[in-house]
């Protein structure tokens, strides 16, 4: 092993990041790798300690979906979890492995898609969706599959963008745009790899807090809220439709 190696638990997945998944084309390909750099030591620092607050992490099992490069999955691993890591990417998900590797990190990776967890019913303790709900081609399906995949008692954790925040509408999170993250899919593609000529386009469509929230008690599920800020009281108030972020926190029956 090479004295980088050695030294660097993320010198592995930063070289496959450079070969397999950075886009040499992005003008934002600076920021996104300097987003990769700080991913593990968010997981460990800001979304595992919230994660904690609402469910046992030790022993848990606990599917990732949209999990990504694996920042997550490694962070969880750390706190004693067993964690399934799920994307629609391959390549992402050899990246998340490579990650892993470089963490000594136990945690398993498979491709699939949220609207069809390939996981029996019942089969995980904790579901976490961080900043991928706006991804998903179809929320409710995959709010769904996420519900039909938990066991009893257990916590879907959800985290991710208002479609009607003032702070995305003047500039989103992904492309930095005035105004398309009201835009419908298409209409959004189209804008940015056609009118302003981006390389890519991956978004879907940005959720409605309010109206997540709906959907999971719809579910069958009984909405948790962040502690001291109970999400009941807040019902389909200002914070969950025009916050720039919200957090859903979900228990199955």
């Amino acid at each position: 092993m090479s004295e980088a190696l050695a030294h660097d638990p993320e010198a592995e997945f930063v070289g496959y990041w450079e070969t397999h998944l950075a886009d040499k084309s992005d003008p934002q390909i600076d920021r996104w790798r300097a987003i990769e750099r700080t991913q593990v030591t968010r997981a460990r620092t800001e979304i595992v300690p919230k994660i904690a607050a609402h469910c046992a992490i030790e022993g848990a099992r606990i599917l990732d979906v949209g999990c990504q490069c694996g920042a997550l999955a490694v962070a969880l691993s750390e706190r004693g979890a067993r964690v399934t890591g799920l994307d629609v990417s391959e390549r992402l998900i050899e990246g998340a492995r490579a990650r892993a590797r470089g963490y000594n990190a136990a945690a398993t990776f498979v491709c699939g898609v949220g609207e069809a967890l390939p996981f029996a019913s019942d089969s995980f303790d904790v579901v976490t969706l961080i900043d991928v709900v706006e991804h998903v081609q179809d929320l409710a399906k995959t709010l769904a599959e996420c519900a039909r995949v938990i066991a009893p008692g257990g916590v879907i954790y959800l985290h991710g963008p208002n479609r009607w925040s003032p702070r995305w509408f003047g500039r989103d999170p992904h492309y930095r745009m005035l105004g398309i993250s009201v835009l419908p899919e298409k209409i959004g593609r189209f804008y940015v790899t056609r009118v302003r000529g981006l390389p890519s386009y991956d978004v879907s469509v940005f959720p409605v807090g309010s109206d997540v929230a709906k959907t999971l008690v719809s579910l069958g599920l009984t909405l948790r809220g962040e502690p001291q800020r109970p999400i009941q009281k807040l019902g389909r108030g200002v914070s969950l439709r025009f916050a720039s972020m919200f957090t859903l926190v979900a228990t199955k029956r």
